[in-house]
Parts: structure tokens; sequence; C-alpha cells
């Protein structure tokens, strides 16, 4: 996640910004630019910011390292979980453990924890906030 914000107000520490649609905004005379909804960005670098600046926002290297990681991780291990633990699976819905329920379960798994993983991207619960790399 790396893209353009403007700063819309600042009250004490915390600093609202909104997002920019397009590159193309940041010379257009008319204002026409669609309005987002605000968020509250860090300033861990403490730049000297005001009001208006357009600023570049995303997140530290490494926190996109360990969201990538973990997205990748995180269905490989539900799959293989759910090899590992398909017996008992099999038992509890009264079906034998074969090959197919095996290959089902993974399938399962991966599309399920890959789906779970998506949603979350896509919603609002995020568990960072985005941080100011650099005023333009």
């Amino acid at each position: 996640m790396l893209s353009q914000a403007f700063i819309t107000q600042i009250k004490g520490k915390e600093i609202y910004a909104m997002q920019l649609v397009t590159d193309a905004c940041l010379t257009c005379p008319t204002g026409c630019i669609q309005r987002g909804k605000e968020f509250i960005v860090s300033n861990k670098r403490n730049f000297p910011v005001e009001k208006g600046n357009v600023i570049r926002i995303g997140l530290p290297r490494y926190k996109r390292g360990i969201h990538a990681i973990s997205s990748l991780l995180l269905p490989v291990i539900c799959a293989i979980l759910s090899f590992l633990f398909s017996a008992e699976i099999a038992k509890k819905i009264g079906l034998e453990n074969t090959e197919v329920f095996k290959a089902a379960c993974v399938m399962l798994s991966l599309i399920a924890s890959a789906g779970l993983i998506f949603i979350i991207s896509r919603s609002s619960l995020h568990f960072s906030k985005p941080e100011i790399l650099q005023v333009l």
C-alpha cells in the first residue's frame, strides 16, 4: 500500500488525511476531486506537515513484508492442518477418509482461508495506521 493523500486537518497529534483519486487531480483547477473517507495517519518520522499538504502514505517495508508472508503462509498452514486432521473430520461427519476426501478438505481450507484474507484486506479492519513516508 503506497499512495498519495492530502492532509485535511490536524488535531493535536492526530493527522487526518484523505486519499487522492489520481495524480491528475493534483494540478486540476476545477476542484472536483471526489471526496473519500478521512482516516488518521501516523507521523513517526516527524515530518513538518500542515493542512493541505500532499503526502505519500503507506506501510513500512517490514510491515508490508509481514503482511505478504502471512497472506501466503496462512492458506498453506490451513491446508496442511486440514490434511492432517481429515481422519477426525471424516469420523465426525460419518464419511470414509479417502484420498478424495483429503483433497476436498485441503481445497476447501485453501479456498476458505484465502477468502478470509481477501475479505479482511478489503474491509475497514486495519491492524496498523498508515504512516507518512514523504511530504510532496
